[in-house]
């Protein structure tokens, strides 16, 4: 099964207008058309972080409150996420003119005469502009009044107000900016690998995010490491973070036969999750430090959004994640503080660059924050939830 690739897209809407941009002629991908600003989605970002990010680098603006847009795409290929954003700081500009040659304001009605990206989604777009700019009280850069419902408000499912949700699961689900209100909690369980960005979860009024990163660093030893700057922090980082990995294979060899292969809540199993460490190495490593080809990627690694279709020797999985250890502590063993500072192609962009440090801590946070995904599962395998007797 091939992944699909993430994308998250904003419509920016001012003074009943939308902002498109043109595609560079020379791009690979859709070539010489107009299109809504946005781009991938990188690992350990959520689909409203990525819009944000993209907003910034190509129109050097900062995006507020970027609402879910229901846009209908026809490229299987492509896992779009649109936004809808009124409201931002600063104004737009062509910071990317490697990636665009041009942008410009359009009424909803032009739309249908322009050559686009994704003329499939011309029409869901226009109702959606429509509705976005009945507001009254529209501001230019502001977005609607305060008391205004936004479009993405009213297409929204709104409030929910005495709802039994109880028991109800919520996969990979935007819930930012959710409000709860005297709500019964007991029993939640929310895992959320990019909580210590942005502006953290209130709890009763508290800020919850910064003690949950202690104590996730206080239960993984040399966690806090993972962003570390220097080459000498980067090879003790690895190091921690390796040894905790190797403690994690050592415990599942002792486990009842076939429990790597076990997939809980049909989240990966560990045997897959070693697979797609072998995958994140090869594309942040290989590919985008090193230069390497995808043809050079190990045959075992396993990309974003994919799942294993045929059973795999659980050796030759481990073999595989001990064999692209190796080649990042081979590579950490002699980099320099200089050679961190490079810029590298980003291997999901190629327009654009990330330096050899922010490679490596992709590297770091996806060998921890799997490391605690798997655990998790392991306990689970180890010690089942009782069942309830019915006699």
């Amino acid at each position: 099964m091939v992944a699909r690739t993430p994308i998250a897209v904003a419509a920016l809407v001012r003074d009943g207008l939308v902002l498109l941009v043109h595609r560079h002629p020379l791009r690979r991908w859709y070539p010489d058309c107009w299109d809504l600003v946005g781009g991938h989605i990188e690992p350990g970002e959520s689909p409203r972080q990525a819009v944000t990010r993209e907003c910034l680098e190509e129109l050097g603006v900062y995006v507020e409150d970027p609402r879910p847009l229901p846009l209908t795409f026809s490229d299987p290929t492509l896992d779009m996420h649109a936004f809808l954003v009124t409201r931002w700081e600063g104004e737009p500009v062509n910071a990317a003119p490697e990636e665009h040659d041009d942008l410009r304001w359009f009424r909803p009605g032009e739309l249908e005469d322009l050559k686009t990206a994704h003329p499939g989604s011309v029409p869901s777009l226009i109702c959606a502009l429509q509705g976005a700019t009945d507001q009254p009280g529209e501001r230019s850069g502001r977005g609607p009044a305060v008391g205004g419902p936004s479009y993405a408000e009213r297409v929204a499912e709104g409030e929910f107000v005495d709802r039994d949700l109880r028991g109800a699961r919520f996969i990979e689900c935007d819930l930012s900016d959710v409000v709860m209100r005297g709500v019964d909690i007991a029993g939640m369980d929310i895992d959320a690998p990019w909580l210590h960005v942005g502006p953290g979860l209130r709890v009763n009024g508290v800020d919850v995010a910064p003690l949950v990163e202690q104590e996730l660093d206080r239960r993984f030893p040399g966690r806090s490491e993972r962003r570390a700057e220097s080459s000498a922090g980067l090879r003790a980082a690895w190091t921690s973070v390796d040894q905790a990995w190797a403690t994690a294979i050592e415990r599942a060899t002792t486990l009842p036969a076939g429990s790597v292969d076990a997939r809980i809540d049909d989240e990966w199993s560990f045997a897959e999750t070693l697979r797609h460490l072998v995958h994140g190495i090869d594309l942040w490593l290989g590919k985008a430090v090193l230069g390497r080809e995808e043809a050079d990627f190990h045959p075992l690694g396993l990309g974003y959004g994919s799942k294993a279709s045929e059973a795999v020797p659980y050796g030759d999985i481990v073999a595989a994640r001990a064999n692209r250890a190796a080649m990042v502590r081979d590579f950490l063993a002699t980099v320099t503080d200089e050679v961190l500072d490079e810029e590298r192609r980003n291997p999901h962009n190629p327009a654009k660059t990330e330096t050899v440090r922010h490679c490596l801590h992709v590297i770091l946070g996806e060998g921890w924050e799997h490391l605690r995904f798997a655990l998790r599962d392991l306990d689970a395998i180890e010690h089942p939830p009782a069942r309830t007797s019915t006699s």
